[in-house]
């Protein structure tokens, strides 16, 4: 797996683990801190569920080795075994937030030597409990409910200014959350050994190795239940049914001679399989202004490249609400009488914030199809590769998609930022115009993020030529600048955030142009070890 991917996933561990330790570094009654803790083992286990699920019905995967006589069962243990080797990720989120509520707690010297182990037993209980939840039909926006919940109730106990009621609603029922949950358990018990008392650690225990009991049974369900419409699809192409060979036979032993050309093309209904795939009322607003501009070359590339139709606009409708409720969470967070915000209002309403941004502005990109990797004969390419489609196409895509995008969600964050500046206590004109300078460099960041999705697919770090070696110091320079722009639109006074802003530009396109310029020369081409990929 490519470093960047690495880094921020441990990024996102550790910002959560900020979130769930809040009520630890606030003081907060032992229940509250178990029900975080609780809330913390449901979004893992959701979250973990999706991405289980997008490996094993991994589509692009799918669709290469479609093209391979591969048996079912060999596919299937290929799979999984790409799912095994994701026990990474809940052992992460279990690390970060173990050692916040140590470092919350004053632990001694003993209770930071268990971090670890408790880090994989809790790693453990998340990965049975994924398994299992596989299996349980669940919308992708019930994954956001243990977050919202996990909000409120550091809310509640944070905040001086809600009524008595609401504070009673969620303090009063943390104890039972955090009793039914196992994640409630493993807070509970880890809480327990900090303060010397080492009752609870056979429950915890015991609780992990049924979880890792339960491992077997899942993988074998796994086995018998993976034949879903979408996998079997594909092996049609190959391993056509036998009713389906006999009704073919049947029709070309019926045909007195093949059809030429002409004939073939005359029964086609008029533009019936010319049609865009995505020509429908199904895709959102967002969607819909970049297909009308968009050329029918890029409309094509477009629909190849993305793996299923963007949902650009229910992001955007997500990451205004995140972006509100975060601002709320400030705003109710304020202590009586004050308002600039320390605590767990500022941490929970600026997560909330900082996620609704990434969802709303054009910070990812949408060709996961065309940059995914195919492993082949020890090495991985990317399914870009055996297409003729070039990377300056895909940034042009791109651009046009980060524009539309941003100028649709830049209003958001302004009016979120003009009324998060006056909650802290800033001008409103001030937070204001830092949303707009979001927005603006979310759009200028797209050719350098282009870049390093290019850069992942590419042998550039594995041939160490001096002109390779050299492409890479230009590129880390350019990022540098970047990151300086960007800082300049921040924090220096009017006129200067405008240069900051053209110095973001410069080096971001001068970076996209100069590597892909070497691409182009051949200095480096899209082959690289299959070990360097999940």
């Amino acid at each position: 797996m490519p470093a960047t991917r690495v880094i921020a996933r441990l990024l996102l561990s550790w910002l959560f683990a900020a979130f769930v330790g809040a009520p630890y570094w606030s003081g907060q009654p032992a229940a509250t801190q178990s029900a975080t803790g609780a809330l913390w083992f449901a979004v893992a286990a959701v979250m973990f569920r999706f991405r289980i699920l997008g490996i094993l019905y991994d589509v692009p995967s799918l669709t290469a080795l479609a093209l391979l006589p591969a048996p079912r069962d060999l596919v299937f243990r290929w799979q999984r075994r790409r799912v095994l080797r994701e026990l990474w990720r809940p052992f992460s989120d279990a690390l970060a937030m173990l050692i916040v509520i140590a470092g919350s707690n004053n632990a001694c010297t003993s209770a930071w030597l268990t971090v670890l182990p408790m880090a994989l037993l809790a790693a453990v209980a998340v990965w049975a409990a994924a398994l299992w939840l596989t299996f349980v039909p669940i919308p992708r926006q019930a994954g956001c409910l243990p977050s919202v919940l996990g909000f409120l109730i550091i809310l509640s106990a944070q905040s001086e200014t809600l009524g008595a009621w609401w504070k009673r609603l969620f303090i009063e029922h943390c104890e039972t959350i955090s009793l039914v949950s196992p994640g409630g358990w493993i807070a509970r018990a880890y809480l327990a050994m900090l303060s010397g008392d080492t009752t609870l650690l056979v429950t915890l225990l015991a609780l992990t190795g049924l979880a890792a009991a339960s491992l077997a049974p899942a993988l074998r369900r796994w086995d018998h239940s993976y034949d879903p419409d979408g996998v079997a699809l594909w092996y049609s192409f190959y391993e056509p049914p036998d009713e389906w060979k006999s009704v073919v036979n049947v029709q070309l032993e019926s045909l007195p001679l093949p059809p030429c050309t002409a004939e073939v093309s005359e029964a086609i209904a008029p533009g019936e399989i010319l049609k865009p795939a995505w020509a429908s009322n199904s895709v959102g607003w967002v969607e819909r202004c970049l297909l009308h501009r968009l050329t029918t070359r890029e409309r094509i590339i477009l629909e190849f490249a993305c793996l299923k139709p963007p949902d650009w606009t229910n992001q955007i409708k997500w990451g205004a609400v995140l972006v509100a409720l975060g601002i709320g969470i400030c705003w109710l967070g304020r202590p009586p009488g004050g308002i600039h915000i320390d605590g767990a209002g500022l941490i929970t309403g600026g997560i909330a914030i900082l996620i609704g941004c990434g969802l709303g502005l054009p910070l990812t990109s949408p060709f996961e199809r065309a940059f995914h990797p195919v492993t082949t004969y020890g090495i991985s390419i990317p399914f870009m590769a055996v297409f003729p489609v070039t990377p300056h196409e895909l940034m042009k895509i791109a651009l046009k998609a980060g524009v539309i995008r941003a100028v649709a969600f830049t209003p958001v964050i302004m009016l979120g930022g003009a009324a998060l500046g006056h909650t802290l206590g800033f001008n409103a004109l001030t937070g204001g115009m830092w949303g707009l300078y979001c927005g603006v460099l979310s759009v200028l960041a797209i050719p350098w993020l282009q870049t390093l999705a290019l850069s992942e697919i590419t042998n550039d770090t594995t041939r160490f030529s001096p002109v390779t070696i050299a492409t890479l110091v230009v590129i880390l320079s350019e990022v540098v600048g970047l990151i300086a722009g960007a800082v300049i639109a921040f924090i220096a006074p009017q006129p200067l955030p405008i240069l900051g802003l053209a110095l973001a530009a410069v080096c971001s396109f001068g970076s996209a142009r100069f590597y892909m310029g070497m691409y182009s020369q051949m200095q480096f081409d899209l082959a690289r070890p299959a070990n360097e990929y999940s």
